[in-house]
């Protein structure tokens, strides 16, 4: 009788449902080797775009900062020249990747160089004191932590600003690079206008 009544009403049950306690054959198989294969495959592209974009991210901002640095040389050469009334010059060196902001001094000639008052303070060679470091004013990229990859490509190795504050050429160009990426420091002659490109 059991048995007829089970019969009978098995149609009622939901399709694939075996019953209580048991688990559909459907979800007893787990995943295949080709679906986690699948899974992994998509994990290491996003991974490698984010790489890609971040890395390139990275390059940009170190390039970015090593442009600041310049610029912020090359303004303090020409507020110098403008606060002392006399020629200071920013000296390049693309061969150490470096440059320094340099004293012309009164009598550049004399050995040592003469300074007045010894204002601003000055090395041997004649590099100012930076004010913020009390070190002498020069940069090395390849010793600033974070911008060992950026390298100064060209440029004039002396920019000289006269006593206004103007350099004494044409436009000047310094090209740095960090990686693939490259940007121009671009000053002007007439106006001493710095712009990135």
């Amino acid at each position: 009788m059991n048995n007829r009544l089970r019969r009978k009403t098995s149609w009622l049950k939901p399709v694939g449902f075996p019953g209580p306690g048991l688990v559909p054959a459907s979800c007893s198989r787990g995943i295949t080797l080709l679906e986690l294969m699948i899974v992994i495959m998509i994990i290491g592209i996003l991974g490698m775009a984010s790489f890609a974009t971040v890395n390139t991210w990275t390059l940009d901002r170190r390039l970015f900062r090593a442009c600041q640095i310049m610029v912020s040389g090359v303004e303090y050469a020409a507020s110098l020249s403008r606060r002392y009334q006399r020629p200071f010059k920013l000296t390049l060196s693309t061969a150490n990747n470096s440059f320094a902001i340099v004293d012309t001094a009164p009598y550049p000639n004399a050995v040592p160089p003469l300074q007045l008052n010894n204002t601003p303070p000055v090395n041997a060679d004649g590099v100012v004191l930076h004010p913020l470091t009390n070190s002498w004013y020069t940069i090395d990229f390849d010793t600033v932590p974070g911008l060992e990859t950026v390298t100064i490509l060209s440029g004039p190795v002396k920019l000289t600003f006269d006593g206004v504050g103007n350099e004494r050429i044409a436009d000047v160009d310094y090209v740095i690079a960090a990686g693939s990426q490259t940007r121009t420091i671009r000053v002007s002659g007439i106006s001493g206008h710095i712009t990135i490109q």
